[in-house]
């Protein structure tokens, strides 16, 4: 992904937490930082045709019993 079109992800995601907040004035950074992580957070997710890594199991030690009297 370029630098343009994430540029371009970015600033929609803010527009649409602007809008969302009910358009306020003075609040464009705050809106822009939140768009990013949103996005940015976004990337590092996996997409919807991958599938997130399976955790490996490992099978339980079994503990042996101890012996008494020795």
């Amino acid at each position: 992904m370029g630098d343009t079109d994430l540029t371009e992800r970015i600033r929609q995601c803010a527009y649409e937490i602007w809008e969302s907040e009910g358009r306020p004035l003075g609040r464009d950074l705050a809106h822009w930082l939140r768009a990013e992580a949103r996005i940015r957070e976004g990337l590092k997710a996996p997409g919807p045709t991958e599938k997130p890594p399976m955790p490996t199991r490992k099978s339980p030690a079994k503990a042996r019993p101890r012996r008494r009297g020795r």
